[in-house]
């Protein structure tokens, strides 16, 4: 299967404005900026191709999904404004950070309970899961 630079752009892009809170992902545009310095780092360009294309090869087997979802996790990960969006607004307005032994690792709540947009955060693991499955998606579906 090829992946092809915008896909994997485009995948990362429609789950941001998709699970983030509020619509509005933040620093959105260092976390795209830092995803284009991947794939100029990681994806290879095509030989002769005058339009820059970058792709990223991986032989369709049965764990195609989970070196794409590693990939896509080790890429991800690796950019702070990204791992932020876990992140609440509340948790960033006390200064909490992700790796904060402080923070509390589970939150209680009921189906009585309204969540306020300022406590609500980027589940990273399924942003990361989803971007995966969608674009082994996308990419089957050109096949």
């Amino acid at each position: 299967m090829i992946v092809s630079a915008d896909c994997f752009k485009g995948m990362i892009a429609y789950w941001a404005y998709a699970q983030c809170p509020g619509r509005r992902p933040r620093n959105f545009l260092k976390v795209m900026d830092a995803v284009e310095n991947i794939i100029l780092d990681k994806f290879q360009l095509l030989g002769g191709s005058n339009d820059n294309f970058r792709y990223f090869e991986i032989y369709d087997n049965e764990y195609t999904r989970a070196v794409l979802e590693l990939f896509t996790r080790d890429s991800l990960m690796s950019i702070p404004e990204f791992v932020d969006w876990n992140l609440s607004e509340n948790e960033i307005e006390q200064g909490i950070r992700v790796d904060d032994p402080a923070r509390g690792k589970y939150a209680f709540t009921s189906r009585y309970d309204t969540l306020k947009e300022k406590d609500d955060f980027v589940d990273l693991d399924a942003f990361i899961s989803n971007v995966t499955r969608s674009i082994i998606k996308l990419e089957k579906d050109d096949e």
